[in-house]
């Protein structure tokens, strides 16, 4: 493995309807090259208050923008970071959609244990083992917006 790639994604499923989500359960972040056979590194900034925008959203007064008063975190969210990989599903990487299960490689999974989400939310980068395309997992109603920098290794070619 050679090389990085790198995305910033922004996903926002703050509204309680789910029609008005950026991304839809099972929707494709990315699909510009084949995610599979990588190892990944993510930070995500995570902001459950509704008058904080994202750093490139326009119009409203500059306080009410990402990062809060500290510099450090949104209010009212999180910060986590961790990796992943694309090469198999363990054991951890079962996203259950309302309608199907799917076990896929997971690449960044953001849920209670490491951003405060509501009990029984999480979102989670997956990698669809079929097509090779960065996909987003959504289960219950998280009520935030995220952003996530990802960087994977080059794809590993002998997997």
């Amino acid at each position: 493995m050679s090389g990085c790639e790198g995305r910033l994604i922004a996903i926002d499923v703050q509204a309680a309807a789910s029609a008005s989500w950026s991304h839809q359960p099972g929707s494709v972040v990315d699909d510009s090259r084949d995610w599979r056979n990588r190892i990944f590194r993510w930070f995500a900034v995570v902001n459950s208050n509704a008058n904080q925008l994202y750093p490139w959203d326009r119009g409203n007064a500059l306080a009410a923008r990402a990062f809060g008063a500290t510099g450090t975190t949104w209010q009212g969210g999180g910060m986590a970071f961790g990796f992943g990989q694309s090469f198999v599903a363990d054991s951890a990487g079962v996203i259950k959609f309302p309608v199907a299960t799917l076990a896929m490689p997971m690449v960044a999974q953001l849920s209670q244990a490491n951003v405060n989400l509501p009990a029984g939310t999480n979102v989670v980068l997956y990698v669809d083992t079929n097509t090779g395309n960065l996909a987003v997992a959504i289960t219950g109603q998280p009520g935030v917006r995220c952003f996530l920098w990802l960087e994977a290794s080059g794809q590993f070619p002998n997997a």
